[in-house]
């Protein structure tokens, strides 16, 4: 009977030693058989430190501090395998630890990321406006050329009376008065404005009439006579009164006959033919009219300054003549 009691003691403590070789240190340490982790059983300090990392999973600091939480959960894989080294003491301390620093966990502070600098967007460029007028004075009625540029405008306008106009352009203007043109334009970069003045001033008065040339009233005579004659034809009676009334109207008036003769005959006989033809229109118009002899000279001259050619009848007889010319006097 001792013997058989006996043998079943042996065969338990062969049983417990056994079960000892196969689970390791944590039978011997003596775990709580309520906590396990894989399928091992760890000691309640290494549970403890998976529930601490867990809560601070919830509490979201897995994903606001990640790489502190981290440092904990390595540490709580090292403690195990701590522990699976027999090294329970020294797995507890590292798992404590854990729970001390996940129920405080902050994060250390991170350089803030850099945002990449964005690009200025291009400036839009301003518009200009330029207006300009020649010339810049203009006498009432006449035409002056307006000229405006622009650059980066898509809307110009005139004032006054003009209104909207390309960007770039020119017209004639004809203001009545003193005028100031504005032109402004606009476009996606603003507004500018421009300004030129034209001033007008009055015709000049017209000029007057230059006076009417003073008429003039010239005289001249000329009678032809008859071969060896000096005897004044009936037909000139009536031209020599108009010479008389002439230097009755006109006291001022003086004039010299002037005889001449064809060149039949010697020079001496013409010469005197020449002198009594000029004294016989002398004598006729100042007995027959009342003239004053002084104011009619008289000149014979033969037949020195022929007027037409001797050897023809008509020649010689235009050159039978008395001339005289009394002159041009205003009437």
């Amino acid at each position: 009977m001792k013997t058989t009691i006996a043998k079943k003691l042996f065969l338990i403590v062969i049983a417990a030693l056994s079960v000892s070789s196969m689970v390791g240190c944590t039978r011997i340490l003596g775990i709580s058989k309520d906590e396990f982790r894989g399928g091992v059983y760890y000691p309640t300090c290494l549970v403890d430190a998976d529930r601490a990392l867990n809560d601070a999973r919830t509490a979201g600091k897995a994903k606001e501090c990640p790489d502190e939480f981290k440092a904990l959960q390595d540490q709580v894989d090292s403690a195990i395998k701590v522990h699976l080294g027999c090294n329970t003491d020294g797995a507890c301390k590292m798992a404590r630890d854990v729970v001390a620093k996940a129920g405080t966990l902050t994060c250390q502070p991170r350089p803030a990321a850099e945002i990449p600098a964005q690009k200025p967007a291009p400036a839009i460029p301003a518009p200009t406006a330029n207006i300009s007028v020649a010339p810049s004075s203009v006498t009432k009625g006449e035409t002056a050329k307006l000229t405006w540029t622009s650059q980066n405008a898509t809307n110009c306008t005139i004032q006054p009376d003009i209104g909207v106009v390309q960007p770039q352009g020119s017209m004639d203007i004809s203001p009545s008065a003193d005028a100031s043109y504005s032109l402004a334009c606009s476009g996606e970069g603003g507004t500018a404005n421009s300004a030129t003045n034209i001033s007008v001033v009055a015709p000049p008065p017209p000029a007057p009439k230059p006076a009417p040339a003073p008429e003039q009233l010239c005289v001249t005579l000329n009678i032809e006579f008859a071969t060896a004659k000096a005897d004044i034809p009936a037909r000139y009676h009536d031209e020599l009164a108009k010479i008389a009334n002439f230097m009755k109207q006109y006291p001022q008036v003086k004039g010299v006959i002037e005889g001449h003769t064809d060149n039949r005959g010697g020079k001496a006989y013409n010469q005197k033919l020449s002198e009594r033809r000029a004294q016989s229109v002398k004598n006729y118009i100042v007995k027959k009219f009342g003239i004053d002899g002084s104011r009619l000279g008289v000149k014979g001259y033969g037949f020195s300054k022929p007027v037409a050619d001797n050897a023809t009848e008509e020649g010689r007889q235009k050159n039978r003549r008395i001339v005289a010319d009394f002159g041009c006097v205003q009437k």
